[in-house]
């Protein structure tokens, strides 16, 4: 904002000019106003008290955002009690907040949280009241389980909200000079620094979980395929050396399916032994990456199972080459030569 605009009386009529443009627009779904954006890296959070608390008690404190109408719409976020902010919320009525539910678990537990009153920390008499609990939602990182958070109307707020989410019916990226434009047709003194997508800035967060994975999946193939030669090597060598063994057990009848099977058998059992070990470290070891993969689960059971099946078949797959060539071989020759 230019200056001379901070104050509300200066910049609400503007923000709601704005607003109505933007709204108006082919493609547009709905339209809000943020003070700090949808992981925008920046967040505001302010100490809070409650009626009764008694003085000297730990401080409490919840993050802040300060949002327009419209705004639970225009970023998807669930109400599930009470309502939004609407109309009959002017700015020198009653202050009104919605809480997400992490703020009610933390605060109110089993309570209902709707009507009841808290104030910043210096003010306990009750200066907000709760109309809505909205579903728990990462808005600042996608790392962070969702904190305590109010969001506050911005009618009733001395800062202006900066940030413009607009939610689009198709592509968002073909609506940004359209958006440009019709902010500079409500506002002509507001200038739009830049226009991105949430999904680009979540990829942006994402960028170095997404360098980690693809390091530890090339080493994980590496290793693997490390593995695969060296099972691969240790079972030619072991089958070479029981040639006779194997052509003495042909020769008294045993079938080259039964030799097969007999080499198979052995390296399954070997396979089975590091696989139960694999499974118990990794289990162990899960919760210690499990924060730099934002959403996965440690001991997830398909992962798990994706990971048990690659590691039996491919090992198996580097002994079936000297498995049939065990099983290939002549008995009288194998013999002679022994």
């Amino acid at each position: 904002l230019p200056d001379g605009q901070s104050k509300p009386e200066a910049w609400l009529p503007l923000e709601q000019q704005v607003l109505a443009r933007v709204g108006a627009l082919p493609g547009v779904a709905a339209v809000a106003f943020d003070r700090n954006g949808l992981d925008g890296g920046s967040l505001e959070t302010s100490g809070i008290a409650f009626p009764g608390q008694r003085a000297g008690q730990a401080k409490l404190q919840t993050r802040e955002e300060t949002v327009t109408r419209g705004y639970f719409d225009a970023v998807g976020m669930r109400l599930l009690r009470g309502r939004g902010f609407t109309l009959s919320d002017t700015p020198k009525g009653q202050k009104v907040v919605v809480v997400n539910q992490a703020f009610v678990d933390r605060y109110y537990g089993s309570r209902d949280p709707l009507g009841q009153t808290f104030g910043y920390d210096d003010d306990s008499s009750g200066q907000f009241q709760i109309v809505g609990v909205a579903a728990d939602a990462r808005t600042f990182d996608p790392h962070e389980a969702a904190a305590p958070m109010m969001f506050r109307l911005a009618d009733q707020a001395e800062d202006p909200p900066l940030q413009l989410e607009v939610r689009s019916a198709g592509a968002p990226a073909a609506l940004a000079a359209a958006v440009r434009q019709a902010v500079r047709e409500a506002a002509a003194s507001w200038r739009v620094e830049r226009v991105s997508t949430v999904a680009e800035r979540v990829n942006h967060l994402l960028q170095r979980d997404r360098l980690l994975a693809q390091l530890s999946a090339g080493f994980g193939v590496l290793a693997l395929g490390l593995a695969c030669l060296g099972i691969y090597g240790v079972m030619g060598y072991a089958v070479a050396a029981r040639r006779g063994e194997f052509g003495l057990r042909m020769a008294l009848g045993a079938g080259r399916g039964q030799v097969l099977g007999l080499v198979l058998g052995e390296a399954g059992r070997m396979l089975a032994v590091g696989i139960g070990i694999g499974f118990v470290l990794t289990l162990l070891g899960g919760r210690l990456v499990q924060p730099l993969l934002p959403g996965a689960r440690a001991g997830d059971p398909l992962t798990l199972a994706l990971a048990v099946a690659v590691m039996a078949a491919l090992p198996l797959l580097a002994t079936l080459l000297p498995a049939w060539r065990a099983a290939q071989g002549d008995p009288a020759a194998v013999l002679r030569c022994g």
